[in-house]
């Protein structure tokens, strides 16, 4: 009889040991005072606000409006100002010629103005090619930001799902060590084999590495994360550990899917942009082939200054003299042959274009299955994730009715403990298969080529 009354003082014992720990497990998760919890969207956000891979883009695009200043001045006439000095001295002379007639200064300055009337529409293509650049540099901005923001979530997901699995197994870890502690003191009264004990150590012991394990992931994908936000590594933040609901989650039809992904995926226009600006390099080089036509006007003076008079019929007279004259010219400049490098520079392209036209198709490819993969992950992992409620909804009434059990003496520690195993084991089953319901989404939008910072509206 005092046998029995000592095992149920050791159970009521560890019971409320257990439920002490819950309680301050709960207490530890509410939210404190501390700094701002970053979300999945704070971290996307802040990571395209600061990244110089962003700013590297930008510069891209304004290299590119620059260039497109440049293309278009060939539109407009050219404007110059010209000016030169030449002074002639004589040195020697012989027979009737005398050295010093011919020394004088020439000054001349005028402006020049010349509009090319035809290059073959070199000019034109020039600029329409230098607009089309500027429109690929866009689309790689927006296949950068698309890159980033998906590393962004990823790391998130990974970390959160490490945050998750760490809960697990402390919980589990303090129930064990828990358990351990009155299965030593039970053992101590002859009570239980010593096997339990040993079994329990081992249980422990394992328990301590997953949650070491989990700790170290969280640290490191903290270090990612603060990498990708361009944020000091010794700076604090804390990050909303929460996941979201299946039910989050957007109903997508696979074709709509296919058919966005044509027109928005970043990889997708960059290769048809490609090929476009191929092409106008193709039709400026055919303009090689074109004769170029300029129209010349210019303003001209000149002063001339002579040293010595000159002499007419035995009187001396001024020889200096200044004028001014306006001049126009056309004229017209055609290569006719250049050893066959306009011909061999238009087949050269015409094979860029061919090998960009591959790609292109290649990419198109690739980009379906990207989205076939992330689809049907998706679908499998919200199937799962349906599973793994049930399992949870199980495993807590499997945990009750071993309370009450317990409650009852009817059942042991050992049963409670475990029954506690199981649903901390479905949760974290559940939380792992929400995340990979939320990275098999991020894969998507990135595949599809949809612009978002949030996974759930």
């Amino acid at each position: 009889m005092k046998l029995r009354t000592l095992v149920r003082c050791w159970f009521m014992v560890a019971l409320v040991l257990v439920l002490a720990v819950d309680v301050a497990l709960g207490e530890g998760q509410a939210p404190g005072g501390g700094p701002p919890a970053y979300s999945l969207n704070d971290c996307v956000q802040l990571a395209l606000e600061r990244s110089p891979r962003i700013r590297a883009a930008e510069d891209a695009i304004r290299k590119a409006e620059a260039e497109i200043g440049m293309a278009k001045a060939g539109f407009y006439p050219r404007l110059t100002a010209f000016g030169s000095g030449k002074s002639i001295t004589g040195m020697s002379s012989s027979g009737n010629a005398n050295e010093d007639y011919d020394d004088q200064t020439i000054l001349t300055h005028g402006l020049q103005l010349t509009q090319t009337l035809f290059a073959g529409l070199t000019i034109l293509n020039g600029y329409q090619r230098a607009v089309l650049a500027h429109e690929y540099v866009l689309a790689e901005r927006n296949d950068t930001t698309a890159r980033l923001a998906l590393q962004v979530q990823t790391v998130f997901l990974e970390r959160l799902q490490a945050v998750e699995q760490a809960k697990v197994y402390e919980a589990h870890l303090q129930s064990l060590e828990i358990n351990g502690r009155a299965l030593e003191a039970m053992f101590a009264q002859h009570l239980v084999p010593y096997s339990d004990v040993l079994d329990t150590q081992a249980e422990i012991a394992s328990a301590r590495q997953k949650l070491s394990e989990a700790e170290n992931i969280v640290a490191v994908k903290t270090i990612e994360l603060k990498g990708l936000m361009q944020v000091p590594f010794e700076q604090h933040i804390a990050f909303a550990d929460t996941t979201w609901d299946t039910a989050s989650i957007p109903e997508l039809d696979l074709a709509e899917i296919r058919a966005y992904a044509l027109s928005n995926k970043p990889a997708i226009v960059l290769s048809r942009l490609a090929i476009q600006l191929v092409q106008k390099d193709k039709e400026v080089a055919m303009g090689g082939h074109a004769p170029r036509v300029n129209l010349t006007l210019s303003y001209n003076n000149v002063d001339v200054d002579y040293d010595d008079p000159g002499i007419s019929m035995g009187r001396e007279y001024n020889r200096d003299y200044r004028k001014d004259y306006h001049m126009g010219m056309l004229s017209m400049e055609w290569d006719l042959f250049q050893g066959g490098r306009t011909y061999h520079q238009v087949q050269r392209i015409k094979h860029e274009i061919s090998r960009l036209q591959n790609n292109l198709r290649d990419q198109e490819s690739m980009t379906y299955t990207e989205i076939e993969k992330s689809y049907t992950s998706l679908q499998e992992a919200r199937g799962r994730a349906r599973h793994a409620m049930a399992f949870v909804k199980s495993s807590r009434e499997n945990l009750a009715m071993a309370q009450a059990r317990l409650d009852k003496s009817l059942g042991t520690l050992p049963e409670l403990v475990l029954a506690r195993s199981k649903v901390q084991n479905a949760e974290s089953t559940l939380v792992r298969s929400y995340i990979d319901c939320q990275q098999s989404l991020a894969d998507l939008y990135y595949a599809m080529g949809r612009r978002t910072f949030s996974l759930v509206q």
